[in-house]
């Protein structure tokens, strides 16, 4: 049996500490877990209200690892994505199956025991009475809420941290009373360096947060000097070996690339200026009590973390921490605290909700000092028992933050338009709405984002019953024609077909499915795409075309497409209006285009359609292309369609049009064939007039 090196409990605590007994504290904690619990299970399959592409191309990467893929350490899209939370999603998947809802119970699973390790470093460091009163609020704010029902990788890094925070006050003696002798605080030295090494896998923020354990080692060499000479190396060493351990992910090429992206506070520090770091800074320390974070894909616009009364006693706590800072439980709150929001006070308030979540637990400890005051001093100045006064308080906490919380983040967040839009709640209660009412057919989907890894993800990494075949386009400037003689055609509201091609649309209008909670809706039609297909043919029926020999369609674009008719009206255009170009095209082979770029997910080719003068510069121009390359299928057309305004000024005359198509990332121009030989890389269409009037 050892002695703590600090034998007065108030060094630790500085209060009276609370005689309850065991049994009625386990027994609340119980109580506060199922409450977090609740708020962070209860309708998470439709709260958030759909699937943002973040969340959609984490969850793909971690259906992949759960089918035995490597995790990438650098996501092609988006940002860095430590791999810790592909993992633990890959695990939850093998429970609840592979898709966003396995992801997102993962976070939520690790929001509930955020809650319970905050309360074991609170009973440690600072009592019972803390403790109960800082997972209280933890299990019902509105913040750690939010944050645990994300398809993200963000959520364990808070629990990785606070359980890395317990070994480390263990490890160092710093409890009221610890037993076991030098193996035990040995083991607690290694579980720290593993829980540290695991945050760093699992949160970029981490890589900032960790400042945490020299700054509180530098308060020790000038407080105390005892506890630090115990620990100095101890501290070092597991710094040292967690660093080492993480190397395989910090000297990766792109490891800092986003870090640097968003740090534009220290760039600007660099040459010399304050004034954008101080601003972040005010803005991350406003957040708590007067304006928050204001990304709405996070957090309800603006809303500050406390309410006016909880933001008080935050205020009253922190001068408690100040006040008591002799005491290291204190101090470590208060530097907790810092740390954790130093991310954000580096990159600006926006998405400080995610970049912060390592203060969580502090930020509800500090409140829950003045709650633990409170108690202690009202049992002991009316003689009560402890047991009552904490039950009351208790309730005040859960009934009046829980419901300010249920109110903003599931009526006012859930349900306002801009988190329909930030979700895509449109795109997602289609796909909900094919797979239920399912037809053995193609469907054809025109949505805003139809590139990989966009809306084709979210579909993806839903939980269907059925295996939907999709052929995704943008109907604002295309059509796709599968090679089926029937398809369903889905047309979101948002991506609604273009004039052009409406008109030539035939099908039966089966549905029109209004969105829950928006003005959107998505339209349904039972289609026959052939007959479609043929009316848009004689629409596209142009055939003059040539290049410096004359040319016969449909002419061959790199062996992967043919282009095989066109439209371009009017053929006399006033200087200043909009001519429009539809061509038709019909899919050959894809690989041909060649090897897929290591920094995309699939094809992306661009149809380009410039306006030439005599001198063969272009004077106007419009690249596009609505029908994705990485969704060609052979045997399957599209039409693509091209708006090119003309210059006011442009002189009248004769201009020449041409087209053709080139590769993403490297604009390689695909080869024109005809009679199998190459024709060079575009072809001319028939000229446009322009007139002055």
């Amino acid at each position: 049996m050892t002695k703590s090196p600090i034998p007065n409990p108030k060094l630790v605590t500085g209060h009276r500490s609370l005689a309850i007994s065991s049994w009625w504290e386990w027994g609340l904690l119980a109580l506060i877990l199922l409450l977090a619990a609740f708020l962070r299970l209860y309708r998470l399959d439709s709260i958030p209200p759909g699937l943002t592409h973040d969340e959609a191309d984490f969850s793909r990467d971690a259906i992949a690892v759960y089918r035995g893929a490597r995790p990438l350490y650098v996501a092609t899209y988006g940002y860095q994505d430590e791999p810790f939370m592909h993992y633990a999603s890959a695990i939850m998947m093998s429970v609840v199956g592979p898709s966003y809802l396995a992801v997102r119970a993962t976070s939520a699973l690790f929001g509930v025991i955020l809650v319970l390790l905050t309360f074991l470093w609170a009973r440690i460091a600072l009592g019972t009475g803390v403790a109960l009163g800082a997972a209280a609020w933890l299990a019902v704010s509105y913040w750690p809420v939010s944050t645990s029902r994300f398809a993200v990788q963000v959520e364990p890094i808070a629990s990785l941290a606070t359980l890395a925070n317990i070994f480390f006050w263990l490890g160092a003696g710093l409890g009221r009373r610890e037993s076991g002798g030098q193996w035990r605080a040995t083991a607690y030295w290694g579980f720290f360096t593993l829980c540290v090494t695991a945050s760093i896998y699992a949160y970029e923020a981490s890589r900032i947060t960790w400042v945490l354990f020299p700054l509180f080692s530098l308060y020790l060499v000038l407080v105390h000097p005892g506890l630090f000479k115990r620990n100095w190396w101890k501290v070092t060493l597991t710094l040292t070996t967690a660093a080492l351990l993480s190397l395989p992910l910090l000297t990766h090429p792109a490891a800092w690339d986003r870090a640097g992206r968003l740090a534009t506070p220290l760039e600007a520090l660099t040459r010399g200026s304050f004034g954008p770091l101080l601003v972040c800074i005010r803005d991350v320390l406003a957040m708590f009590t007067f304006k928050g974070d204001p990304f709405v894909t996070y957090n309800l616009p603006g809303r500050p973390i406390f309410d006016p009364v909880t933001g008080l006693l935050f205020c009253s706590g922190i001068l408690m921490c100040l006040w008591r800072w002799r005491k290291p439980a204190y101090t470590f709150t208060l530097l907790w605290l810092v740390a954790g929001i130093a991310p954000s006070m580096l990159t600006g308030v926006h998405s400080a909700s995610l970049r912060s979540i390592v203060a969580q637990p502090a930020t509800y400890v500090v409140p829950a000092l003045i709650f633990a005051e409170a108690i202690s001093w009202l049992t002991h100045r009316f003689s009560l028992p402890a047991m009552p006064a904490i039950l009351v308080g208790l309730v005040l906490v859960v009934t009046s933050s829980g419901l300010i919380t249920y109110h903003d983040y599931f009526v006012r967040w859930a349900g306002s338009p801009e988190t329909q839009a930030a979700y895509f709640s449109d795109l997602f209660q289609a796909i909900r709405y094919l797979d239920t009412t399912y037809v053995d057919r193609p469907i054809v989907f025109s949505s805003p984002f139809p590139n990989l890894p966009h809306d084709p993800y979210v579909a993806e990494v839903m939980p269907t019953r059925h295996n939907l075949d999709i052929r995704w386009f943008d109907g604002r400037g295309a059509l796709v024609f599968p090679a089926s003689p029937s398809a369903r055609l889905v047309v979101l509201s948002r991506s609604p077909l273009d004039r052009s091609l409406s008109g030539e649309l035939d099908a039966r209008h089966s549905a029109r499915v209004q969105v829950e909670g928006s003005e959107n809706f998505f339209d349904v039609f039972d289609w026959e795409p052939v007959s479609t297909l043929d009316a848009v043919h004689q629409f596209c029926g142009d055939t003059a075309v040539g290049t410096d020999e004359h040319l016969v369609l449909p002419i061959d674009f790199g062996h992967s497409v043919q282009l095989v008719g066109y439209s371009l009206e009017p053929p006399t255009i006033v200087a200043g209006d909009t001519i429009c170009l539809v061509t038709l095209w019909r899919v050959l082979s894809p690989e041909a285009l060649g090897a897929v770029p290591p920094e995309l997910y699939g094809y992306d080719a661009v149809i380009f359609v410039h306006v030439l003068n005599g001198d063969n510069k272009v004077v106007a121009q419009e690249d596009r292309l609505d029908a994705p390359a990485w969704n060609w299928r052979p045997g399957d057309a599209f039409a693509q369609v091209h708006h090119l305004t003309i210059e006011p000024d442009l002189p009248p005359g004769h201009y020449d049009v041409e087209i053709g198509l080139y590769t993403m990332p490297d604009l390689r121009r695909l080869p024109v064939y005809a009679g199998g030989e190459a024709k060079g890389d575009r072809v001319l269409l028939r000229p446009v007039e322009v007139t002055s009037q």
